[in-house]
């Protein structure tokens, strides 16, 4: 068979029907590549038997893997995507058995929780939060809904640090045991915000000031109570959309002011 199919004038240093008549065992030599036949891999089974006179011979099954070696690319591929993707996203993403022990985790991840390399794969999740009662909660929607998005809960980095995050978890298989997929988003400067905003609201609508906001273009956004009581209105709906140069009395002034305010930034005066 060396000289038909692999073009050689030896016997091959690794060949299966040599070992299996040494060894009395089958042996499988997996990869063997056809050279007469342009290199199409196959896998050789050698089955070493006895004839009728006690004689030890060996039968050869070959198999083409051409397209099994084709899949196996295709998957070490696939993985590789994926692994670059995993390792590179932009968010942090993790993957914890059911215990709570972290399997795999990306950079991103392992920067917002603050531990090192040796250490991630030692932290428990449960311990991450500042309340664990936001964690059974999490369990009980992902017991009742399958899957959790954008939860959001109260966690601390391996300093001790504080932080509020969105929490997105889907459940998969891997190697036959269930595991859990997180996405997390650091929303804390986005909480701190919304309650700015939130703050900010209740000042404007218990001034005793006429609190008024307007688009770019102008039209009123938001008008506060003493606004509306100032000008007559009865509600909001009324006042909303209209535009602001309406409550001056002198439109050229008006005008002025409003070109003033968008090339400035800024315009204090009398209306």
């Amino acid at each position: 068979c060396y000289e038909y199919f692999m073009g050689r004038e030896q016997v091959c240093p690794d060949c299966g029907a040599v070992k299996a008549l040494q060894t009395k065992n089958v042996a499988v030599t997996e990869g063997r590549l056809l050279v007469k036949e342009n290199n199409r891999p196959i896998r050789v089974t050698s089955i070493p038997f006895q004839d009728a006179e006690g004689e030890w011979l060996v039968a050869e099954v070959n198999v083409d893997i051409t397209e099994e070696k084709k899949s196996k690319t295709q998957l070490a591929e696939s993985r590789l995507r994926y692994q670059t993707l995993f390792d590179n996203a932009p968010v942090a993403i993790g993957v914890a058995d059911k215990d709570g022990r972290i399997l795999e985790y990306n950079e991103a991840m392992q920067k917002m929780m603050g531990y090192s390399s040796a250490k991630m794969r030692q932290v428990r999740i449960k311990d991450t939060y500042v309340d664990p009662r936001q964690r059974q909660e999490l369990l009980k929607r992902l017991r009742s809904d399958g899957s959790v998005r954008d939860f959001e809960v109260r966690l601390k980095r391996k300093d001790g640090t504080v932080y509020d995050a969105s929490l997105t978890v889907i459940p998969f298989i891997l190697s036959g045991e269930q595991v859990l997929l997180t996405v997390q988003r650091d929303v804390t400067e986005q909480k701190k915000e919304h309650e700015q905003l939130i703050i900010r609201d209740k000042a404007f609508a218990s001034s005793i000031n006429a609190v008024a906001l307007a688009d770019p273009k102008g039209k009123l956004t938001y008008v506060n109570r003493s606004f509306l009581e100032m000008w007559g209105y009865k509600n909001s709906k009324r006042a909303i959309g209209q535009p602001t140069t309406k409550f001056w009395l002198e439109q050229n002034k008006a005008r002025k002011a409003m070109q003033d305010l968008l090339e400035r930034g800024s315009w204090v005066g009398e209306m």
